[in-house]
């Protein structure tokens, strides 16, 4: 969102239910499952709800992809750094200089929260990583699903009226280049 610009109390209030419901959902979801950390199953959804569908799914499969880096970098770091701090500091310092360099810094926020279970429990086993991969599997699949529910009236509305716009402006340098042939 542009600063100057506000959206309609109506759509914040409708956002906020949207995130609002997803993470509790996640949240939920992860507790069922009994999953360690399951409230970070809410924190990824709020995380992974984007303004469309497609910039949801984007993220959520760059999350994966990059879940993998993160849960290598945390043992690398947090198996040899006994230091809270400054282990947990080297790790985002990597993790944001990685992120950074493939494209894809926007998935630097889950990856810390997941890197801080790592950091608690400097557990590496095949059941903790698969209960870390699914509070980031969960997390982003109740966000695609709540991202499917959304109203794209405002965004319909102003693609139309930019469209006019410009057709507008089009049609105004036509008649120009004909008046000046």
């Amino acid at each position: 969102m542009k600063l100057g610009k506000r959206k309609e109390t109506g759509a914040v209030l409708i956002e906020a239910v949207r995130i609002a419901v997803g993470s509790g959902a996640a949240m939920y979801a992860a507790s069922l499952l009994r999953l360690e950390f399951a409230a970070s199953a809410g924190m990824v959804t709020l995380l992974t709800i984007l303004t469309t569908k497609w910039e949801t799914l984007r993220l959520s499969a760059a999350r994966i992809l990059t879940f993998i880096l993160a849960a290598v970098l945390a043992w690398a770091v947090f198996s040899h750094i006994k230091s809270d701090g400054a282990a947990f500091g080297i790790f985002v310092f990597f993790l944001v200089l990685i992120s950074e360099w493939i494209g894809w810094r926007v998935t630097a926020s889950v990856n810390a929260v997941i890197g801080t279970h790592f950091l608690a429990t400097r557990n590496f086993s095949v059941s903790f990583i698969a209960n870390e991969f699914l509070i980031v599997f969960l997390g982003i699949a109740i966000a695609v699903i709540v991202n499917l529910f959304q109203n794209n009236g405002v965004q319909k509305s102003r693609i139309i009226e930019n469209m006019r716009f410009t057709e507008q402006e089009f049609s105004n340098i036509l008649e120009e280049l004909a008046a000046f042939l």
